[in-house]
């Protein structure tokens, strides 16, 4: 015999709840990225910091159902989507820090994790979570300058100080 768990405006309410919170999780970071496609590429689900990064760096208005790939117009940038979207379609779980764009409208710095999407024991599709790690990058890159004018100038007043 089957309870009868709740009524429907109840389960109603509940799937109303449990959709806000998915929501939220999803749309809520303002600088987390999060997109999922189906085994050909062709969006599933993406976020509103997804749609516009794209438009940012692709120029593209991207719709779900189309393919990803498509919007890159970098044959690299495509061919390296391509080959990580695969990964992860394999059924590799990974993060890598990437650097992706159109370098006349902006090319940044990604640290993304991919995940395949599994039902059952099969594989239908993958999501990427990205975080634009560029400010760090270049902050890293600066800092590495510095520390070597540093040794530069260091290694110049030892040098000096042999002399005299």
């Amino acid at each position: 015999m089957v309870k009868n768990r709740g009524t429907c405006e109840e389960i109603e309410e509940q799937l109303k709840n449990s959709n806000a919170i998915l929501n939220s999780i999803l749309e809520g970071p303002e600088n987390i990225i999060a997109f999922s496609l189906d085994r050909n590429y062709q969006y599933i689900f993406f976020n509103q910091a997804h749609k516009q990064t794209m438009k940012n760096i692709w120029g593209v208005d991207i719709e779900t159902g189309k393919n990803m790939l498509e919007y890159i117009s970098y044959p690299e940038d495509k061919e390296k989507a391509k080959i990580n979207f695969d990964r992860a379609l394999s059924g590799e779980n990974f993060i890598l820090i990437e650097e992706y764009g159109e370098e006349s409208l902006s090319r940044n710095y990604w640290e993304n994790v991919y995940n395949p999407v599994q039902s059952g024991s099969e594989i239908i599709g993958l999501t990427v979570f990205c975080i634009d790690i560029t400010e760090r990058v270049i902050a890293e890159k600066s800092l590495k300058n510095l520390l070597k004018k540093k040794k530069c100038c260091l290694k110049r007043f030892t040098t000096g100080l042999r002399i005299i």
